[in-house]
């Protein structure tokens, strides 16, 4: 039972130890506009897109 619970103990420490140390992912926003004939902005989207370095 003890090999157990330190087995248990081992692995969520491992778990937290990896969880700390992942890099922060690649963001970029795409940004489209749309305009009428006068120049007026009529349509805004933008799109956040993110990079994951682990995939």
């Amino acid at each position: 039972m003890k090999n157990l619970a330190f087995i248990l103990c081992f692995f969520i420490g491992l778990g937290f130890a990896l969880a700390q140390n992942q890099e922060d992912p690649d963001v970029c926003y795409r940004v489209e506009k749309e305009y009428d004939e006068q120049g007026n902005l009529i349509r805004y989207d933008s799109t956040r897109v993110t990079n994951s370095p682990h995939f």
